[in-house]
């Protein structure tokens, strides 16, 4: 029942932008990609105001094989500086839990 947290440094969000990411589980070999179950969420501050903490999306992801691609509109919060938090939470045990966020960013 771990969680893993990453904290952007702020982001003025400009017309346009949206966030882009893949999410899923590090794959050991073809056959086996473990016992992966995690909880996967983008959530943002304004400024470091934690009473405007909002989650942006959130998504429930098995060990499968595949990732999951993400794209969420920022077009609400644009003038805005902005802090990102990705999160990950096991589900559940973290034994096995190889949880990635691939090639997230903001993208124009």
């Amino acid at each position: 029942d771990g969680y893993i947290i990453g904290r952007y440094p702020y982001y003025l969000i400009g017309k346009g932008d949206k966030i882009s990411a893949k999410i899923g589980f590090q794959i050991e070999g073809q056959e086996n990609c473990g016992t992966g179950d995690a909880i996967f969420q983008i959530s943002y501050t304004i400024g470091d105001d934690l009473n405007t903490f909002s989650n942006l999306g959130s998504w429930h992801e098995y060990c499968d094989g595949s990732f999951r691609k993400i794209s969420i509109d920022l077009s609400n919060l644009i003038g805005k500086s902005i802090r990102f938090y990705v999160i990950v939470s096991a589900n559940g045990s973290a034994l096995d839990d190889k949880a990635v966020w691939d090639s997230f960013g903001v993208m124009r």
